[in-house]
């Protein structure tokens, strides 16, 4: 095996345990959660300037204050994808299909 891939394999089995356990939570609780990563991401300002920079040039009508409700909206958007994607690991398939409507299967 690789040197790349023992350390990918260490952080895998670093990081899955833990993943697994927090997505064992509530999902009212990962969203809880999900609202706290909110308020450090937007904090801190991840990506800040390629998010103006793509949103100016995607909106370039809109101004500096609509510019900056739409990326915070992202910021919120982000973070609750990312406890979605962490709860997906223990979801049922039940759970599933209760969330996800598929529109145009016959496109897949």
């Amino acid at each position: 095996m690789s040197r790349q891939k023992e350390k990918r394999s260490l952080g895998f089995t670093i990081a899955y345990p833990l993943l697994w356990l927090i997505a064992r939570l509530p999902l009212a609780l990962l969203y809880g959660i999900s609202n706290f990563l909110f308020i450090i991401v937007a904090g801190f300002g991840y990506r800040r300037k390629v998010i103006n920079k793509n949103l100016k040039n995607s909106f370039p009508d809109k101004s500096e204050l609509e510019i900056r409700k739409i990326r915070i909206g992202f910021y919120r958007h982000f973070c609750d994808l990312f406890a979605e994607t962490i709860a997906l690991i223990h979801i049922d398939i039940d759970k599933i299909q209760k969330r996800v409507e598929v529109c145009n299967p016959e496109v897949m």
